[in-house]
This record gives C-alpha cells, structure tokens and sequence, in this order.
C-alpha cells in the first residue's frame, strides 16, 4: 500500500510539474515558430 501511495503522489507532483510548465514550453515553441518563419529560406536550408 505504501508503495503504491508514493506512486500516485509521484504522478500528481509531475502532473502538476507540467501543468506548470507546460505554458513555458508552449510559448517557447511559438516563439521558435515566428523566428523560423522570420528566417530567409536560406538560413533555413542552413539550420535543417
């Protein structure tokens, strides 16, 4: 039973953990996203 209780606590934390963070990494994406498309196509061949 103990076992199992660190278990779902374990899962709430990281549930938690990326509730949290996740609005960061979205908005990191999104900022990644404008900076490619902001790229001329050639610094993109460069990056790819």
């Amino acid at each position: 039973m103990t076992s199992s209780a660190k278990t779902t606590k374990r899962i709430i934390a990281n549930h938690l953990v990326i509730r949290s963070v996740y609005p960061f990494i979205e908005m990191v994406v999104n900022v990644d996203l404008i900076s490619m498309m902001s790229f001329t196509p050639a610094d993109e061949v460069v990056i790819i």
